[in-house]
């Protein structure tokens, strides 16, 4: 047995002892991971295959909340014993409400979020999502890359570059007192930064959840939840390194009806303006958009059918951040 003396001769040279040793020994965090399926498709098999094969010293389990999937998508979730299922009408989806019903069924510390179409990058996308969120300290979500499918168009992979890139260059950590002065006087550029969050790759620590659920609304429900835990006084990560496959080419109507949307979400829930009244405003934004394109696809030898497609695209979200702009609600179109 180490004697009293010589256990107090390390304490005073700074060493630990065993008296502390009980608080290094703790058990490993739990994390789920939970994924809202609808008609997911046959890609899906390599997503959860993706999940499946994360490694780091945790304790995984994985949920999908299908809310009436008819193309196989039970199937798949089926041929893999690991992964549990909840089921609910279609009716009962809502983005906010749906991943409550996921994080009250897990048990978990942790719970990770990816769309359907999400791919993690690496076996590491867990671990480092979920890991630098539990080490920053008053930490509530955390967020993480997307990357461009192969097919993406090189305007979709500009963008998701810009995007993530100017949360790399920026404070990783970030909370309403880290640019104190710029949160209290409203500065809108910072503001958005703050409440930026997207549950296409994301994780969420169970604890302040508990006290603080995700609101039940059917669209924004990440930026919503980022910025209540902002204001609520807690800390909010951006993880580089975890990152996941995500990206769309989208047509003229989507895109119209997904800007539409947006620019009403903003409008009636942050009292931003993304729309342009008058005609010449909207000819004038669309001029400037249309040239710095036009510019890109020049500089980087893009097809000119793949350009005058982003032209078309520009015209339609322009317009529907007109439409959104001009709603007296918020407008969720499928």
């Amino acid at each position: 047995m180490i004697s009293q003396t010589f256990v107090e001769q390390l304490q005073n040279a700074g060493f630990a002892t065993h008296k502390a040793a009980p608080a290094l020994i703790r058990r490993a965090p739990r994390i789920a991971v939970a994924i809202p399926t609808l008609n997911a498709g046959p890609d899906f098999g390599s997503v959860l295959d993706a999940v499946l094969s994360q490694t780091g010293p945790y304790e995984l389990e994985v949920l999908c909340i299908d809310s009436g999937s008819t193309d196989g998508t039970l199937a798949r979730i089926a041929e893999r014993e690991q992964v549990r299922l909840i089921q609910i009408p279609g009716s009962q989806f809502n983005h906010g409400g749906t991943r409550n019903l996921a994080i009250e069924r897990s048990d978990a510390d942790y719970v990770a979020f990816l769309t359907q179409d999400a791919l993690p990058a690496s076996d590491r996308w867990l671990f480092d999502l979920a890991g630098l969120l539990r080490s920053t300290p008053n930490a509530a979500l955390a967020f993480g890359r997307h990357l461009p499918y192969a097919e993406a168009s090189p305007f979709v992979t500009r963008d998701l570059e810009l995007h993530f890139h100017r949360f790399k260059d920026g404070p990783l950590a970030v909370s309403r007192d880290t640019e104190r002065e710029l949160f209290e006087t409203g500065h809108q550029d910072w503001l958005n930064f703050l409440r930026f969050s997207s549950d296409n790759n994301s994780c969420i620590a169970k604890r302040v959840w508990e006290t603080l659920p995700l609101p039940e609304v059917d669209f924004g429900e990440d930026q919503l939840w980022a910025w209540q835990v902002i204001q609520g006084g807690y800390a909010k990560v951006y993880v580089d390194a975890a990152a996941v496959y995500h990206s769309h080419n989208y047509g003229i109507d989507e895109t119209r009806r997904r800007a539409r949307t947006e620019a009403g979400f903003y409008k009636h829930v942050f009292g931003l303006d993304l729309g342009v009244e008058d005609d010449k405003g909207f000819a004038d934004r669309l001029r400037e958009l249309n040239r710095t394109d036009l510019l890109f696809a020049i500089k980087k030898g893009v097809p000119r059918p793949l350009t005058e497609t982003q032209f078309a695209l520009n015209r339609a979200r322009l317009e529907g951040y007109r439409q959104g702009m001009a709603d007296s609600e918020i407008v969720y179109l499928p």
